[in-house]
């Protein structure tokens, strides 16, 4: 038997989701890149010299994934790989001069799109909301 309740508050979990993800994918369009493209983009930039591996780890993607993503990336003039010090093999991930100034159009967009999120809600309600959200656990 099904809980009526959770089924519509994961509909509406999922509505939000996509919801969101098609305002940041139609206006990440305008820039020249995907969504996952500029939100890749953002952790590079919160997280300079991070590494090919830790960003599949991060997103839960597959290496080879992120290796395609990565090349557009660099070939598009927004990423640069540089030896890691540490480890030969690896190669850190840096954001050129023209990846920073995207980082910056697209956090632009997040932030409109965050506020369109909660726009509606005082911020009473948005604490309440955060901190009833924190209680949901799945399974692992």
């Amino acid at each position: 038997m099904t809980n009526p309740q959770a089924r519509q508050l994961s509909n509406l979990l999922r509505k939000i989701t996509i919801g969101e993800q098609h305002l940041v994918t139609e206006q990440s369009k305008t820039l020249g890149v995907t969504e996952q493209q500029a939100r890749t983009l953002g952790v590079i930039n919160a997280h300079p010299g991070i590494i090919q591996r830790e960003l599949a780890d991060r997103f839960n993607r597959r290496g080879a994934s992120i290796s395609n993503m990565l090349k557009n990336l660099e070939h598009d003039g927004y990423v640069e790989r540089r030896r890691s010090p540490q480890n030969d093999r690896n190669k850190q991930l840096f954001l050129t001069a023209k990846g920073k100034a995207l980082v910056a159009a697209v956090n632009q967009i997040f932030d409109t799109t965050e506020a369109a999120l909660i726009k509606d809600l005082t911020p009473a309600e948005v604490q309440t909301l955060i901190t009833t959200l924190q209680k949901i656990h799945l399974p692992d």
